[in-house]
């Protein structure tokens, strides 16, 4: 098991591991937030009215819904969601634009063990051979 060295909220960034905080609605939001600003759309003003901030904060809402307001498992899950949206509304024909706030609704994708106990409520039990020993490749 790795140990951090830690000094109050700080973590070494040449660790071999960093440790994550959790997410929550407001983390998802500034990330979304980021990656929009971050994506090389063709038409920025256009893309920015269409992947508005209003079309963020219902995206945060869906996932926190499809979750049970628990959003430290769905990062994965908000993260693809959110750059497919982005990808549609930037490759779309200007004449017949993506409008995201008309046309997504939210569903998850293929879930982790994890995920699937935050929707279901219920423990997913992972399947573990005893005699399955990792294989290491070597080149």
């Amino acid at each position: 098991r790795i140990q951090f060295i830690k000094q109050g909220k700080h973590v070494s960034l040449r660790q071999a591991q960093l440790a994550l905080e959790p997410f929550d609605d407001k983390r998802l939001r500034a990330v979304a937030l980021r990656l929009r600003d971050l994506y090389p759309a063709r038409d920025r003003l256009g893309f920015e009215r269409l992947v508005s901030d209003a079309f963020i904060e219902q995206l945060v809402s869906d996932v926190q819904t499809g979750f049970r307001r628990n959003v430290g498992v769905v990062p994965r899950q908000f993260l693809r969601a959110l750059v497919t949206q982005m990808d549609l509304v930037d490759e779309a024909d200007p004449s017949n634009p993506y409008d995201p706030e008309d046309s997504y609704e939210f569903t998850a994708g293929p879930m982790t063990p994890q995920e699937q106990e935050v929707v279901s409520g219920v423990a997913v039990a992972a399947a573990i051979d005893e005699d399955l020993v990792p294989e290491e490749d070597v080149w």
